[in-house]
């Protein structure tokens, strides 16, 4: 074997790859006439250091074309390459079959009490490789995992994640939680939505849409025609709102948004909009605040318990603008809207009982008539009865929130004293103002950069410059006792 193996050292170079994964043989001189065998080849590969993974099917055909006079290279071993460790990966469970009754259990994100929600996959350890010298290859350090860790509202069974409330999936931080509010990621479309915590949807109330939230509201996108919204907290709209009349936003909280054009908007606080026009109705028990850059009204009315901020006023295509503030009489107007839905929902109620009644009105007086019918004719009557009670106890829902909201209204009427109306910018000819009902009316001239104010003894609106009116905000004067010439407007200027 020796003889043999002195034969062959000469003739064969032998090469292992520098990751030390492969072995190959190529011969340099034709094979000697005696002595080549696939085990001289092995002892070879040995002397060289190459001891592991010898692929021996590899070496035997090798030996044959070298007899044959072909010379070729052969990869005659193979290492073990590490295998890194597999991570526990995270996977969403296919959520059930929603009976689509309420649509807020249609949207992407919602789960529901006791629902399995996430499971967890199991990873794989790592596994360290060889080299064809058999040198052992550690495996590489596994990357940080990114799988999320259960938050509030899970309950960890095992390898799945079960919701312990119902509400909406929220992920930051690398922590996923099952969150009170209403998360939408995408624009909400045509539905009645009901939830009784706050919200955050990031796209567009789309036409249709009737979504009443107990908390606060945060709104990405805008308000489509024709959308009734309830808050019972603060809301933000980033976008518009656009009405034609049809779209009505009830706050109980501060409202802020960019513009509103030919809607009607309810808040119990503060309301600020940048751009007010075409027919807008604001009625608030705060303040309304047109102070922001570039913001003006045209053509809205504007009912302010607290008082208005105003940067321009400016003539619309439609009715002159009118602002009001000190009072709250208008919070009649809003008590007998709501007893109207009030009326409608009733007449709706009154109108399922006497249909169904009428459909099925020998199995309403006598129950027992039900065991007579068939199989088909008993289950098609019960789900029409479950539909019909499960819609009245709707309306009763309904029914019993527009109750509470009168008695809200009937809280929040109130007076304020010392409410005024602070124009910024300008008013042009035919701006309508008044303060606890005592009118005034903006002259040719207009306004510009006042505050106007009641004087009960004279009875009536004065306008002061706002720079007499700021420059002492603590003492100031009471419009009792602002002179006329501190006054400083002429007379013909207001109506």
């Amino acid at each position: 074997m020796a003889r043999d193996l002195k034969r062959i050292r000469d003739r064969l170079r032998v090469q292992v790859a520098p990751d030390g994964l492969q072995a190959t043989v190529e011969p340099i001189r034709r094979a000697p006439r005696q002595g080549v065998s696939p085990r001289t080849v092995e002892k070879l590969l040995a002397e060289r250091g190459v001891t592991h993974g010898i692929l021996t099917e590899a070496v035997r055909e090798f030996v044959g074309e070298w007899r044959q006079g072909q010379g070729r290279q052969w990869i005659v071993a193979r290492g073990e390459a590490p295998i890194p460790a597999v991570l526990s990966e995270l996977r969403r469970v296919h959520p059930p079959a929603r009976s689509g009754r309420d649509p807020v259990e249609l949207l992407p994100l919602y789960v529901a009490e006791h629902e399995t929600v996430f499971a967890l996959r199991s990873g794989a350890p790592a596994t360290p490789g060889r080299t064809v010298c058999g040198v052992v290859i550690p495996p590489p350090q596994p990357p940080p995992s990114d799988t999320p860790t259960p938050g509030e509202g899970f309950e960890v069974v095992g390898r799945v994640w079960k919701a312990s409330h119902s509400g909406f999936l929220e992920h930051a931080d690398g922590n996923i939680r099952v969150s009170p509010q209403l998360i939408h990621k995408y624009d909400l479309p045509a539905g009645e939505y009901h939830w009784h915590g706050g919200a955050r949807i990031d796209g567009s109330l789309l036409e249709g849409v009737r979504l009443h939230v107990d908390g606060d509201l945060a709104l990405g996108g805008e308000i489509a025609q024709g959308v009734r919204l309830r808050v019972g907290g603060d809301a933000t709209v980033e976008g518009a709102i656009r009405g034609e009349g049809r779209t009505r936003v009830e706050v109980d909280g501060q409202l802020e948004c960019a513009a509103v054009l030919d809607s009607f908007l309810y808040a119990t606080a503060d309301v600020r909009v940048r751009t007010l026009c075409q027919g807008t109705t604001v009625r608030t028990c705060g303040r309304f605040l047109n102070d922001l850059p570039g913001g003006l009204v045209s053509s809205s009315r504007i009912d302010a318990v607290r008082g208005a901020i105003l940067n321009d006023i400016v003539p619309g295509s439609g009715l002159p603008s009118a602002v009001h503030v000190g009072t709250s009489e208008w919070l009649d107007d809003e008590w007998q809207a709501v007893e109207a839905e009030i009326q409608r929902w009733t007449r709706h109620y009154t109108h399922l009982y006497e249909e169904f009644s009428e459909r099925h009105a020998k199995l309403v007086s006598r129950r027992s008539e039900i065991y007579r019918l068939s199989d088909v004719q008993r289950q098609q009557y019960e789900l029409e009865h479950a539909r019909v009670t499960a819609e009245q106890e709707r309306v009763d829902r309904n029914i019993s929130r527009l109750r509470t909201r009168q008695s809200v209204l009937l809280q929040s009427r109130c007076r304020d004293e010392k409410a005024v109306v602070q124009v910024t910018g300008e008013a042009t000819a035919g701006a309508l103002f008044s303060i606890r009902r005592v009118p005034l009316a903006a002259g040719s001239e207009g306004l510009r950069e006042v505050v106007l104010s009641l004087a009960p003894s004279r009875n009536r609106v004065i306008a002061i410059p706002r720079s007499i009116y700021e420059s002492s905000l603590d003492d100031h004067p009471a419009a009792d006792e602002v002179t006329d010439e501190d006054v400083a407007i002429p007379e013909e200027t207001l109506g």
